[in-house]
This record gives C-alpha cells, sequence and structure tokens, in this order.
C-alpha cells in the first residue's frame, strides 16, 4: 500500500486582492496567509488607509478617488516573505458642506464662514451666491455669485461686499465634484444687512 504524507507548499497570502469602496466612508479588511506570518507589511495603499502590521487588518477612510494599487507582503522568519498586489478603487462621492457662521463686516459686507467637511474623494469647486429674493438650486438664477474654486477639507472664509444696508438677502452655498452637487440646507440662510 502507498504511503501518503502531508504536503506542505509555500506560504501564501489568501485572501480577496479587489476592492471597491466610497471616498470618505470607513474601510476594513483583514489580510490572512496560509499560516500566520510574523508581520505584515504595505507600500502604497490609498491616503487614510492603514494596515495593522500585527493582525493585518487594512482599515480606516479612503480621502481621495481614483485606483489604487497596493502591495502587501507577510514576513516570515524563514525568509519566504509572499506578497500580492491589492487593488483599490475608490469612487467619489458627493461633498459635505456647511454655513458655520455670517458675520457683518461693515454695513455693506457679510463674511461668510463655511466648512467642507468631506470632499467627497476630490476637491469640490464651491458657489456662495446671495440675491434679495431665494432662487433655490438654480446657480445662474442669483444675482451675485463667489465662485471660490476647488476646496478640500477645512474651514474657509469669503465676503460678500456692495450689500444694501436695511436690505434682506438670501444666502446659499453650493459644492459640486464629480459625483454631484450639494446645497447648503433646505433653504436659504436669510440674512438682513444691518444699517451700522
Amino acid at each position: 500500500f502507498p504511503i501518503y504524507g502531508s504536503v506542505i507548499g509555500p506560504n501564501a497570502i489568501t485572501t480577496e486582492l479587489t476592492f471597491t469602496t466610497d471616498a470618505d466612508q470607513p474601510f476594513s479588511h483583514d489580510v490572512n496567509a496560509t499560516t500566520p506570518p510574523l508581520a505584515f507589511t504595505a507600500m502604497g495603499l490609498p491616503g487614510g488607509l492603514i494596515l495593522n502590521p500585527t493582525d493585518g487588518v487594512i482599515s480606516g477612510t479612503p480621502s481621495r478617488s481614483g485606483i489604487f494599487e497596493a502591495t502587501v507582503t507577510a514576513i516570515y522568519a524563514n525568509g519566504q516573505n509572499p506578497f500580492e498586489k491589492h487593488t483599490f478603487t475608490v469612487t467619489a462621492v458627493p461633498p459635505q458642506i456647511t454655513i458655520r457662521s455670517l458675520t457683518t463686516t461693515s454695513s455693506t459686507s457679510t463674511a461668510i464662514e463655511y466648512e467642507i467637511i468631506a470632499p467627497g474623494g476630490e476637491d469640490p469647486d464651491v458657489f456662495l451666491v446671495t440675491d434679495v429674493a431665494d432662487k433655490g438650486k438654480d446657480l445662474y438664477g442669483w444675482a451675485r455669485r463667489i465662485e471660490e474654486g476647488a476646496k478640500g477639507l477645512g474651514v474657509y472664509t469669503t465676503t460678500f461686499g456692495d450689500l444694501t444696508p436695511g436690505m434682506t438677502y438670501y444666502l446659499r452655498l453650493m459644492a459640486r465634484n464629480t459625483a454631484g452637487e450639494v446645497w447648503t440646507g433646505a433653504t436659504s440662510s436669510v440674512r438682513i444687512q444691518p444699517l451700522l
């Protein structure tokens, strides 16, 4: 009769290698190998993701959209260190924005402090609009617009000038990237320009 023995092959990474996830959303994946390694390493992970070298968990919140190729390696005492290319496709999502405050800087100007809470994977183009009537989400229907350009995560301040004292103004903020556009609030912020 033949005698059968165990067959031991080389160590290898045995988990999924391709991922699709949204920007600004939590992500987690356990990297596994045929036998537990001493440690794991990774190079080229998307920004916002890290690899725990002890347990092989890739986790975090990817901050930029795009396709990223990372090399993950399992380290063994015998010097046999298998590696695999992991491909991450991070898709853009609409940004998240808010108006933080409105401050009168003179009888004819108001400073608007706003925040990009989450860019959505790519820096959105930001527009502030004001008018004496609420024009809703019609960007070009508003009498006055300030185009701030592409803005990343953070707090910004801009000023509307040449306002008429004693006049009521409606104000909104819009941000858009390739995934879509968002406007602050369900309705416009109303601001009465003081006479000072």
